[in-house]
Order: C-alpha cells, then sequence, then structure tokens
C-alpha cells in the first residue's frame, strides 16, 4: 500500500480540475484537442472519428460540433460531461442514431470526404479531408497519424480505436525515426539541458511520478520524446505535441494512474527502479535508478546540477533535503506495560500488503492482503499461545472478477465479512472506494465472491486510485465506520440495501491517513489509528448517541513498537474467565497487521491479563459451567454477609467475614419459634413480592402461550422481572443464598429461550421456594428441591 506524505497537502481537488479550453484570437497557439484517426468503412458498428488530447489537463468539450463535407448533414453536438483525458483519446460514431454521441442521426463517412471539429461558438478546432477510403494490401483500415498524435496522417496498419496508431508491417512510424529499442540507444549528443530532477516511487496520493527540470537558457521542445522504467517490455509513455519545458523551469508527470502521461496503462515506479527518457530517435536524453523508496522522494539538491537524495516532496518547485518528521505530542498507550512479539505463520505471511485486522465474537482473526486480494483466518490455542493459519481465501467482486484492494475488514452483526477497498488491482488507475460483503466461507480455500458492494464515492469525493478506504468497523445495525487515507477522516456510514448508503457523520481526525480502526462494544469507543507516516499514533472516539467524540488526546504506540511499523491493521480481542475459587482472569489479545513486513514480519501481537477477585456462584444442579454474579445485599446481616473484595488496577484487597458456611443463610432474626400462631415481617415481605407478581405473571403466561397478543406484552420484560426480583427481594430482606440466587439467574436464561408458559412455572417454583426460606426454616434441602425442579422445567 504507497503511502502519501504531509508535504502533499494541496487540494487534490485542483489537480484533477479540468481545463475548459476555447479558441483564443487569431494568431494564437492552435488547439490541443486533434484528429487521430477516421474510419470510413472498415467498422462493423460504424464510421468513427478519434480525437486526442495533447495536453497535459483535461479538456471539456461539452457543446462542440463535428460535420462531414455533405450540404445536407446535420452536426453532431458533444453532450455535457464530455471529456478528452489529458494525453488521453476520445472517439465518437458519426452515424447510426443509436451510437452518436448525441443520439442525433448523424452522416457516414465517405470515400472523398471530411470531418471538421468546431467549439460551441462556431469556431473551428481541427479538420482533417481525405479522397479515398484507407486500404493496406487489400485490406480495409483507417487513416491516422504517424507516429501517433504527433505526425501527419498517412494510411495505418490496422484501425486501434483509442489506442496509440500503428504504422503498416514493414514500415517505420516516421523514416526518421527508428524502432524504439531501449536496449540498443545511444546516449544523445549533445546533450539536453532537461534533466530528471525528482522522483516520487512511492507516496502521492495519486500515483507515481517524476519531475523535470531545464538547466538552460532557452526552451527545449520534448513533443515525441518518450519514458520508461527499467522494464524494457513495458510500454514507453509518450510526451504529447508541442510539450516544450521554459527555461529553469519544471515539468512534473505521473507514469501511472488517471493522469498517466499520453494515457494507457502506464507503469509504476518500484522500490529499486529507474527512470530513463529517450527521444524519437531513440537517444537516451536523462537516466536516474534508486534501490530503496525515498523517505518521501529524490531529488537533486540543488535542483539540476546536484547529486540526488532524499528530499521533500515539492512538485513544481525548488528541492529541499528530506528532514525527519516528528509525531504530535501524545500520551502513553493505555497499559502501556506490554510485550509486543512477532507472529511466525510461514511464508504467507513474510510478505507485503498485510492490512485489515478483525476479531470474530469466538477469537478467530480475519485479515487482508491489499496487494493480493487475500483473506487468511488465524485461530488462536489458548493452551500452547499460539497463533496458526486456518485458511487463504481469493476475493473477487459480486461479479466474480477484479482483484479488490482489500485494506480493511470487520465482521458485522450478521456474521458477514465486510472488506474496505480501494480501488480494483486489476484496473489500477481507478478509484473504487467500496466496501464488500463476504459471506464466512464453508471450505479452507478457494474464491470469495462478494454478496454486496457499496461504492463511497459520493461520500469520499475525487481522490486518488491509491488513496481510498482503508479501514472499515462495524458499530451497530447496518451503520459502519469507514477510515479513508486522502482525507485522514473516518465516515459513519449506513450501509442500506441495493449498495445504497447514507452518511451519518464526518469526522476529521488529526492524522493525514486514517489507516486502521477498532471498535470495543462494551466500552462504545472506536480507535483510529495512523501508520508510520503518523508514527503509528492513534485516537479513541466515544460514540454517544449516534455520534462519534473525540474521548481522549492522541495516544502514541505501544512504547514496546520501538521501530516505526506500517501498521495499517489493528484489532483486540477481550475474554473473561469463570469466576472459581473468587477469582477470575480477563485476557486481552492484540493484533498489528504491518503492511511493510518489517524484518520479513507482517503480524505482530501482545498479550495481555488481569487477575480479579469476584463472587464465586454457588453450586448449581448438574454441575453447570455457567457464571451469573449475585447482588450484593444493601444492608447485609453483620455475621452473615458473604466475602467481599474491592479491586483496583494494581491491587486486590479482600476483607474476610465471620466464619459461616459458604451458601448457607442466617435464619431470620424476627422469626417466631416453632408453632407459634404470629408470622415474621419478612414472611409478609416475601409473600407480597414474589406471591404478587407470580399472580400476574402466571395467568398472563398462559393466555400468552395461546397466542394473545396483549399478554405477550405483558410478559416482554420477563427476563428483566427474575433478574429484579432475585437482586430486590433478596437485598432488602437482609438475607443472601447464593444456590438460589444461581438457579434464579439461570431461571432468567430459561425465560428467553423455553417460551412464557414454561417461565412461568419457573417462576412459580422459585417463588415457593423463596417464601419458604422466608417464612420457615431454611434448608439445603429446599434449596437443592428448588434446583431440581428448576432443571426440570428447562428440559
Amino acid at each position: 500500500m504507497k503511502k502519501w506524505k504531509k508535504a502533499l497537502a494541496a487540494p487534490l481537488a485542483a489537480a484533477l480540475a479540468l481545463t475548459a479550453w476555447t479558441v483564443p484570437a487569431t494568431g494564437a497557439p492552435e488547439s490541443p484537442i486533434k484528429i487521430n484517426e477516421v474510419v470510413t468503412n472498415e467498422d462493423p458498428v460504424a464510421d468513427w472519428v478519434e480525437l486526442v488530447n495533447t495536453s497535459d489537463a483535461d479538456i471539456d468539450i461539452a457543446g462542440w460540433t463535428a460535420i462531414d463535407n455533405g450540404k445536407k448533414s446535420t452536426p453532431i453536438t458533444f453532450p455535457t460531461g464530455t471529456i478528452v483525458a489529458a494525453g488521453g483519446y476520445y472517439s465518437f460514431y458519426t452515424e447510426k442514431n443509436v451510437n452518436t454521441p448525441d443520439g442525433s442521426k448523424g452522416f457516414g463517412l465517405g470515400g472523398d470526404d471530411s470531418i471538421t471539429i468546431r467549439t460551441a461558438h462556431g469556431d473551428e478546432v481541427a479538420s482533417y479531408t481525405w479522397t479515398s477510403h484507407a486500404e493496406h494490401n487489400g485490406q480495409k483500415t483507417s487513416w491516422g497519424r504517424l507516429p501517433d498524435k504527433t505526425g501527419e496522417f498517412g494510411v495505418t496498419g490496422e484501425s486501434t480505436r483509442n489506442a496509440p496508431n500503428k504504422a503498416p508491417e514493414g514500415k517505420t512510424e516516421d523514416p526518421a525515426t527508428p524502432t524504439f529499442d531501449p536496449k540498443n540507444a545511444q546516449p544523445l549528443q549533445p546533450a539536453t539541458t532537461v534533466v530528471i530532477n525528482e522522483v516520487e516511487s512511492n507516496g502521492d496520493p495519486v500515483a507515481d511520478w517524476v519531475e523535470l527540470y531545464n538547466t538552460g537558457d532557452a526552451p527545449v521542445d520534448i513533443s515525441g520524446w518518450l519514458v520508461i522504467d527499467n522494464d524494457d517490455k513495458h510500454a514507453p509513455l509518450v510526451f504529447p505535441g508541442s510539450t516544450v519545458i521554459a527555461p529553469k523551469s519544471f515539468l512534473r508527470f505521473y507514469t501511472e494512474g488517471a493522469e498517466v502521461l499520453g494515457g494507457g496503462e502506464g507503469f509504476g515506479l518500484g522500490k529499486a527502479d529507474s527512470v530513463r527518457i529517450f527521444t524519437p530517435k531513440n537517444e537516451l536524453a536523462a537516466e536516474a535508478s534508486w534501490k530503496e523508496h525515498a523517505n518521501e522522494t529524490y531529488g537533486r539538491v540543488p535542483d539540476g546540477t546536484g547529486d540526488f537524495v532524499n528530499t521533500m516532496s515539492t512538485p513544481g518547485a525548488a528541492n529541499e533535503e528530506f528532514e525527519e518528521p516528528k509525531p504530535q505530542p501524545g500520551e502513553p498507550w493505555p497499559n502501556d506495560s506490554i510485550v509486543v512479539g512477532t507472529v511466525d505463520l510461514g511464508a504467507d505471511f513474510a510478505v507485503e500488503d498485510m492490512s485489515g485486522v478483525d476479531f470474530d465474537e469466538n477469537g478467530r482473526a480475519w485479515i487482508v492482503n491489499n496487494g493480493d486480494s487475500k483473506l487468511f483466518a488465524v485461530d488462536y490455542d489458548e493452551a500452547k499461545k499460539t497463533y496458526s493459519l486456518a485458511g487463504q481465501w481469493t476475493l473477487r467482486y459480486p461479479d466474480g472478477t477484479g482483484k479488490p484492494d482489500s485494506e480493511g475488514i470487520s465482521v458485522g452483526d450478521d456474521g458477514a465479512l465486510y472488506v474496505a477497498t480501494e480501488r480494483d488491482n486489476a484496473n489500477k488507475n481507478e478509484s473504487r472506494p467500496s466496501v464488500l460483503r463476504f459471506e464466512i466461507p464453508s471450505s479452507a480455500s478457494g474464491e470469495l465472491k462478494a454478496t454486496q458492494e457499496w461504492n463511497l464515492k459520493n461520500h469520499v469525493g475525487e481522490i486518488g486510485a491509491n488513496a481510498g478506504l482503508e479501514a472499515v468497523e462495524h458499530i451497530e445495525g447496518n451503520v459502519y465506520a469507514v477510515g479513508v487515507e486522502a482525507s485522514g477522516e473516518v465516515l459513519l456510514v449506513e450501509l442500506g440495501s441495493d449498495g445504497e448508503s447514507t452518511l451519518k457523520q464526518r469526522y476529521k481526525s488529526p492524522f493525514q491517513g486514517v489507516m486502521a480502526l477498532d471498535w470495543d462494544a462494551d466500552a462504545k469507543q472506536l480507535r483510529a489509528l495512523c501508520d508510520e507516516v503518523c508514527f503509528g499514533q492513534s485516537i479513541l472516539l466515544k460514540y454517544n448517541s449516534g455520534e462519534l467524540v473525540e474521548d481522549s488526546k492522541v495516544q502514541d504506540r505501544p512504547s514496546a513498537m520501538t521501530e516505526n511499523y506500517a501498521n495499517e491493521g489493528y484489532a483486540k480481542f477481550t475474554k473473561v474467565s469463570a469466576c472459581k475459587n473468587g477469582k477470575k482472569t480477563t485476557t486481552t489479545r492484540h493484533l498489528w497487521a504491518d503492511d511493510g513486513a518489517t524484518g520479513k514480519v507482517a503480524l505482530r501481537s501482545a498479550i495481555e491479563t488481569k487477575e480479579e477477585s469476584c463472587e464465586t456462584p454457588g453450586s448449581t444442579s448438574g454441575g453447570s459451567d455457567w457464571y451469573y454474579p449475585a447482588p450484593a445485599p444493601s444492608t447485609p446481616a453483620t455475621s452473615t454477609a458473604p466475602s467481599t473484595t474491592s479491586t483496583t488496577s494494581t491491587t486486590t484487597t479482600t476483607t474476610t467475614p465471620a466464619t459461616t458456611t459458604p451458601g448457607a443463610t442466617t435464619p431470620d432474626t424476627t422469626a417466631v419459634e416453632p408453632g407459634s400462631l404470629e408470622i415474621s415481617q419478612k414472611c409478609v415481605d416475601t409473600l407480597t413480592g414474589w406471591g404478587v407478581s407470580a399472580a400476574l405473571l402466571i395467568p398472563a403466561a398462559l393466555l400468552a402461550q395461546f397466542g394473545l397478543p396483549l399478554a405477550a406484552n405483558l410478559l416482554a420484560p420477563v427476563n428483566d422481572v427474575f433478574a429484579q426480583f432475585n437482586a430486590a427481594a433478596q437485598a432488602q430482606l437482609g438475607f443472601f443464598n447464593p444456590a438460589l440466587a444461581a438457579q434464579t439467574a439461570r431461571l432468567g436464561y430459561i425465560a428467553a429461550q423455553a417460551g412464557p408458559l414454561l417461565a412461568a412455572l419457573a417462576l412459580g417454583i422459585t417463588a415457593v421456594a423463596t417464601i419458604a426460606d422466608s417464612c420457615g426454616n431454611t434448608s439445603t434441602t429446599t434449596v437443592a428441591t428448588t434446583a431440581r425442579l428448576v432443571d426440570l422445567s428447562s428440559r
């Protein structure tokens, strides 16, 4: 994943702005829009004309017209939104109204005809006239410029719509121009004053680029000059006609992406690569090489004449030597005592481009690789404390094609996987900021086709193809947080049906790019992280009433990370053990994905454990392992309350009560001797609390069991009723029975699972047991009987 730097903070919109070209007054320079190729009788669909934009800026030709030499022909008008890209092609059919740009009848192009292009004001832009259909060796072909874009018109070897023109077989495009052959090129003599001045191979939000500089005192025309990297198999980029560099001036061009020089696919500049410039006569005019990506760019200091050094990114301006940036003032990472180690998962993980990470509810980690469009499943062995690779898959778009540039991943509440992407790696020049949905794979390998795509271009705006969505995290329902590299924003988006989405909030982070997100559902906090560009710093956001608000200052990466890794993925998973022997353990696992695979390590981990005191639940029938913390009495009896504990982050304090039998209750001191006719106050309170509630709920449950809506509404909070009575009754009445408390809590689970009738039966059983304990002699037999009845009721 290519990063972008703070020196490139100029608005991208300005870089992508369209140039509206109009014909100036007489004597002004000619239009950069030219007719490049004409097909009159060879295409099976219809006759067509190809235009070319020889400038380095997009040109809007909406309202312009095209017409042949027919006296009765009606001009074709180019509709709104017709753009000819910088250095690119635009072709249009001239006949058969289903194909013409404006849907008109149009006109055919004859063997003796012409084509003329005019602006919306009627000014002539370009024209070409021919006297016969184009043929070569008896085959129909086209009339086109040779060399492409810059030469004179001639018969081509074949029609090449929206692609460079080809000379007929056995002929060169220009008798004076040899075939391009970089291996056998000779140095340009005398040497040109144009030099390579700055190179960006790994940081621009649009694409890789090269800057030229004219050191001389006269302008230099480089029209038709060619650019290639260190791979002779790449198609060279060609400077369009009228490309002139003024004295002591700069010229920057992209080698790939939407603004690539001359149109076409272009090529990226690698970690160890070079740039070579050739004249149309196959002469080497300039060259620059490097062995590693620069911190920002490689540039000459001073401009034009100095050696290449690490420089700040300054396209179109004087070079400056690179200065190491500094992190923002930040507070420490929470619980900054963790030890960070490496995770070895074999050769598949000793590679670059590992990006998003997220855990599912079972603790399985899901990881994506943006370069290879790969998805990985990684499991954790708690006994061995090791990770292992459980599966890997190749991701595809919903139509089964493409290579999604997968940057972030999240597990939704529907159990599916949601992947944030920047572009289709099969078409790297075009931005495609989408969230893709995938079902959990049922096999351990293969291809996964997305079941849905949400393209968020309307929310992120015009951005570079390699500067889009870096992270995605499920918040609640259909609401997801999305991290954007180009803007450093977190977008809160609701994903709807049929690929629709609604922007709920736009949060601007303090970082140049948001490269990873992690959601803590318990704390309602979202951590937004930057990568090595921001030294791995992050910030916590609180999700409050549907809105993200800052909940911390900028925080540094864990101090155990002594190196500034390119962490583009982060996730944590927390698990709390059952309470045993008065203790419970909270284990938190952290994972970071290093996009740069520093030291051939793409995944790093840390594990935190914290032991706390807890209330051990009473034993339950059947030996259940469920843990339900019993409520603490508000006014405990001094001689019978169970052990209580207080815990801080550093110490654990235990208060030991008077010796009692665990699980036993204290006799009610207000109760009378057996045989007495008086009833204790506690007994009255218990009869009131449990008896009345049972009297109300049991009839309602019987009605609800037979489907009456009103009764069902009355029983909706059955589970809450159990919890409230269990806590309030025992605490208010001054006694605590752990075994009965655990059984009552379990009844809440039964109520939610088994239906109203069985829940009411369970409530009745508990009421009887509780009343018996309050109004009669408490005994373990009563509790045990209740437990047995509860078990029977749950079956």
